[in-house]
């Protein structure tokens, strides 16, 4: 699954899913950013003080300040498992608990799990 990494009403329509936010059938192979998420404090990661992010720890970022714009989502997991961390969650990224984590990722599209 996809979601846009932190303003929705910013990212491309054409796959976007109306209703949902988060388009439920990209092929893996597809290219998308990385938004990384844990319940623990990771390297350069961020928590957000809003209700809805459930104390989530959030970055963009891998512990060599590197970022992933472009991967398919087996990349991507590699790479939030450089952190210790796993993909944010759709409804981390919907409830914009990765937003503005680095990267550039606001307005574009990342792999989540579901």
């Amino acid at each position: 699954m996809t979601a846009c990494g932190g303003k929705p009403n910013k990212c491309p329509d054409k796959v976007k899913v109306v209703n949902t936010g988060f388009d439920v059938s990209p092929d893996k192979v597809q290219l998308f950013g990385a938004r990384c998420c844990s319940t623990t404090q990771f390297h350069l990661a961020e928590q957000r003080n809003d209700p809805k992010c459930n104390g989530i720890w959030a970055s963009s970022k891998d512990p060599d300040h590197q970022c992933m714009t472009s991967g398919t989502y087996d990349d991507a997991v590699a790479h939030c498992a450089k952190s210790n961390a796993k993909l944010c969650t759709c409804n981390d990224l919907l409830n914009k608990c990765a937003k503005s984590t680095g990267c550039s990722l606001n307005k574009e599209m990342v792999w989540c799990d579901p």
